[in-house]
């Protein structure tokens, strides 16, 4: 916002808050929001927003808001700098966004023009999509709580949405704005053709039955089915996955593969320490070590050492389709599975639809090249990339997963040939691992942006949060600037242990496993060590863990005992899972829905997350 903009502060603000100093009020863009916004200034010079909780919100209402922000932060929205969600008046601090608000674009320079309202779908259904895959309530989209910076637009958390309805409403009306400067124009009919048949299912959706109450209060069906999202929720779910894949929906709300939502996980209440029981087990599964891909929320695919994929159904562990097709498959950004053809001839990328197994492109590897490692590097929603070597020469190829056309190519610097590329797709950047090296490209273009010396005796899998990559060396984990290259900053295992695992990153933390002794909880900002926890059994994966609300998942390397769950407000153990039939191979895990997939060879078991 222009500070120009600013409304003076009142004798009931205060001048200070935990640090922070308070310029001015920012207005009264959403009345409806538990707290009130400040433009502020960090005691390090910062310009900040303070949102300060009002005297009458809800304490949990608040507290699902720094959650949300904290999840978001540094990607879909600012980075938390500071908050307080327990004290007499919470409060969070956020970093200061440049750029116009959207309702200051629209002000100064009139409604956006169709396309470019369009345009604000994906990024912002993306935002949605986060929250719910983060375990957070989602935000409530308001026009001024969206700042259009140079990466596209942000949100700023002022809110959370109460039911599925008013998420996807909000959505509607933000478009709307855009398009047309009034959030709910009196006929659709001027609102521009790009954007009218979106905005208009948008704005349609129906909140959960309000007639199912019993004294006042929603009926525990009501609950129920608003928290397995009912059939506003199933639109929502179609739309952002329509809008993520980078397609437009279809009038039924969802895009070419359709993601029907999950029944309601089993309640109750199980004593502290006891692991839950598996929704179910499927024990046919092609042998293997890769991890289980859960492409949709109806769908995880499981890939066998010799290239035979099988489709299970999320909900039921029942098989749906099992072929022999692709080597190295990994998911793609737009709800396909892709890997290499195991049919002579030339290498070629192949993808799969997940709800069938069903062939849906076949891409040729350019003639004279071999791909290095995985077929697919990282995807994102439109792109998937993948790296390969002709004669002594390694090149990055970027293609356009709508259309398969190259996009670019550039020269892949490697430092060792013996390695193994390690990839992560983090907003317009392509963050490659590779000899000890972190290179980072344009996705747009293929351009070179930085690259680092990281040194260490492995090459980690990249994590990022819009601002820093985190990478696990060895014996280190460091965190490398986005902008400049440098280290950050480095935390080095000084217990002599077999070192760090991947680190994985949820609201200014970073996690990662000690792999003979528990997890690892370091400041995303400094590098300072918050705690440990040691895990009842040792010798944790290397892989990330898993983040899902208050709790981490990691895989262990023990063949009886799986999981080990962490809660990260009580940073200790919650339960560990022992399975009651032995397997062999490497454990992995992944999830979807409320729903964690542990894989150990050829069986596959799903567990309620909690």
């Amino acid at each position: 916002m222009d500070p120009a903009r600013l409304q003076p502060l009142t004798a009931d603000d205060p001048a200070h808050v935990g640090g922070f100093e308070l310029l001015g009020r920012l207005g009264e863009d959403d009345p409806d929001a538990p707290a009130t916004g400040y433009l502020a200034r960090a005691a390090d010079g910062r310009t900040a927003v303070l949102l300060l909780a009002r005297d009458d919100a809800p304490p949990d209402r608040f507290a699902s808001v720094v959650r949300t922000a904290r999840a978001l932060g540094g990607r879909y929205a600012p980075e938390v700098l500071a908050a307080d969600a327990s004290g007499d008046r919470p409060w969070l601090a956020t970093a200061h966004l440049p750029g116009p608000r959207l309702t200051d674009e629209v002000a100064e320079h009139g409604p956006l023009s169709g396309a470019a309202a369009r345009a604000l779908a994906a990024p912002l259904a993306r935002v949605l999509d986060a929250a719910h895959r983060a375990g957070t309530a989602r935000p409530r989209l308001t026009p001024g709580g969206i700042t259009l910076t140079a990466s596209g637009p942000m949100v700023t958390v002022t809110d959370i949405a109460v039911d599925p309805a008013q998420e996807v409403r909000a959505l509607g009306r933000v478009l709307v704005f855009a398009a047309t400067g009034a959030a709910d124009p009196p006929e659709l009919s001027a609102v521009p053709p790009q954007v009218r048949p979106l905005a208009a299912r948008l704005l349609a959706a129906e909140p959960p039955d309000r007639a199912d109450r019993r004294n006042g209060e929603p009926s525990r069906r009501a609950m129920v089915l608003a928290a397995a999202g009912s059939v506003v929720g199933a639109a929502l779910a179609g739309i952002v996955a329509a809008l993520v894949r980078g397609r437009p929906p279809t009038a039924a709300g969802v895009g070419a593969n359709p993601s029907s939502p999950l029944p309601p996980l089993p309640t109750g209440t199980r004593p502290p320490g006891v692991p839950p029981h598996p929704l179910w087990t499927y024990a046919k599964g092609p042998p293997g070590d890769a991890p289980p891909l859960p492409v949709d929320q109806r769908t995880v695919v499981l890939t066998g050492a010799d290239g035979s994929l099988a489709g299970i159904d999320s909900a039921s562990g029942q098989r749906r389709w099992r072929t022999a097709a692709l080597a190295h498959a990994q998911a793609t950004g737009d709800g396909l599975v892709a890997g290499l053809d195991q049919g002579t001839g030339p290498p070629t990328l192949a993808a799969l639809d997940p709800a069938h197994g069903h062939r849906r492109w076949a891409l040729p590897v350019p003639a004279g090249f071999t791909p290095i490692g995985d077929a697919v590097l990282a995807s994102d929603t439109e792109t998937c990339y993948l790296a390969a070597t002709q004669h002594t020469a390694a090149w990055l190829f970027a293609y356009d997963l709508a259309t398969r056309a190259q996009r670019w190519r550039t020269p892949l610097p490697r430092a060792d040939r013996t390695a193994t590329p390690q990839a992560a797709v983090d907003r317009a950047r392509l963050l490659v691992v590779d000899g000890g090296y972190l290179t980072t490209y344009d996705t747009r273009d293929g351009h070179q942006l930085t690259r680092t010396r990281l040194g260490g005796r492995r090459d980690g899998r990249p994590a990022a949060d819009g601002t820093r990559a985190y990478v696990a060396t060895g014996a280190d984990v460091l965190a490398v600037d986005l902008g400049t290259g440098r280290i950050a900053w480095r935390a080095t295992d000084t217990s002599r242990s077999a070192g760090y695992g991947d680190p994985a990153v949820l609201g200014g933390v970073a996690y990662a496993t000690e792999r003979t002794t528990g997890l690892l909880a370091l400041d995303a900002n400094s590098g300072r060590r918050l705690w440990s926890c040691t895990a009842p059994v040792p010798s944790l994966t290397a892989d990330p863990p898993v983040l899902y609300r208050d709790r981490a998942y990691a895989a262990t390397g023990d063949d009886r005992v799986w999981v080990s769950a962490f809660d990260l407000d009580r940073r200790r153990v919650a339960w560990s899972y022992r399975s009651p039939r032995p397997g062999a191979g490497r454990t992995q895990i992944a999830f979807v829905a409320e729903r964690l997939f542990v894989r150990k060879g050829d069986i596959l078991q799903a567990l309620p997350m909690d």
